[in-house]
């Protein structure tokens, strides 16, 4: 793969874990672009490279900067923390000066935490 068809590629993986991430269908990033969900679908797939004009409509649909189309270095999730809870803010931001392994072992225990009231509700069902 050249590096051309390289950056299409990321460009539109990137369009794609932005959309998805905001729970947005093509369609309607596409509407709201003022592009076809046709040629969304091109772009996210590296088939299709938008003009810079595109890219900015793409943009503002997705409500993020158009730098954020470009951060390739590693997969994130675009959560609007306006749209997030106080306290998930908090968990993130304590989060974020941990260590890989000890974040893996909270995962477990929030996993944990989850499935136990789960299955608590279950109970609570029958």
């Amino acid at each position: 793969m050249d590096e051309n068809m390289n950056i299409a590629y990321k460009l539109g993986e990137k369009i794609r874990l932005i959309r998805k991430s905001k729970n947005l269908s093509q369609e309607h990033v596409a509407f709201s672009a003022e592009i076809s969900s046709t040629f969304l679908g091109q772009v996210e797939r590296g088939n299709k490279k938008p003009t810079i004009e595109t890219l900015v409509k793409i943009s503002k649909a997705l409500d993020v900067e158009i730098i954020d189309l470009f951060t390739f270095d590693a997969p994130q999730t675009i959560i609007d923390e306006k749209e997030q809870n106080k306290s998930v803010v908090a968990i993130n931001t304590l989060l974020k000066s941990m260590d890989e392994e000890s974040i893996e072992e909270i995962l477990k225990v929030i996993k944990a935490m989850i499935n136990f009231k789960n299955i608590k509700a279950d109970k609570n069902k029958v």
